[in-house]
């Protein structure tokens, strides 16, 4: 089956593992591919879910009314906030740090891709814990052993390489929405629960 699109479906995961399950008239179908051309609809190439052998689905969506509803509402909004969204782009990897609920508030009404944006701040962490790992091979070499400098990288280092594995294992799993800086100490159900709580609260205002 071919879903064509005007804007991105990012909760629609493409993959050849663990993609995204799409309901649809009481057929489960997998997300195999995502293509977007410039100026053009995104086209998501889907497959009947087999029964036999297969591996574990990411996250399932159920494609009605409602979803496309939501969707139609969500290109509102990013059109509204075109101009804004260009102003927070230099901002989006410090955006993907931020928790979860707060994520979810930003796209509802900014159009900020929490996934996107979570990645983008995974990206950050990579290059900021390589940072701090040379900062420490420099120090270590030239004899700095007792410098502030040296104490802040050997405790933020490693920090940041578990908070960024983490997290990239949590959107591998399709988990939603991402999480934010060390949210994945917190349980996921009740990440799930108190961003679903926020977000009512968020729409009765």
């Amino acid at each position: 089956m071919i879903v064509e699109a005007a804007v991105a479906m990012p909760e629609w995961r493409a993959s050849r593992f663990r993609p995204t399950v799409v309901l649809f008239e009481g057929e489960r179908f997998a997300v195999r591919a995502h293509h977007h051309e410039s100026r053009g609809p995104h086209r998501y190439e889907l497959e009947l879910w087999p029964d036999e052998g297969v591996e574990p689905p990411g996250a399932v969506v159920e494609y009605d009314a409602d979803f496309v509803r939501r969707r139609g509402q969500r290109q509102s909004v990013e059109r509204a906030s075109g101009v804004l969204s260009l102003a927070t782009v230099p901002i989006t990897p410090l955006l993907g740090f931020l928790p979860s609920a707060w994520k979810t508030r930003l796209e509802r009404r900014f159009g900020l891709h929490a996934v996107a944006a979570t990645n983008a701040s995974i990206t950050l962490e990579k290059i900021a814990a390589t940072l701090c790992g040379v900062l420490s091979v420099i120090h270590l070499s030239t004899g700095g052993l007792s410098t502030g400098e040296l104490v802040h990288a050997l405790w933020l280092t490693p920090l940041l390489v578990l908070d960024g594995v983490m997290r990239l294992d949590a959107m591998m799993k399709a988990e939603t929405p991402p999480p934010g800086f060390l949210e994945w100490l917190i349980p996921t159900r009740f990440r799930r629960s108190l961003a679903k709580e926020r977000s009512e609260i968020y729409r009765t205002r």
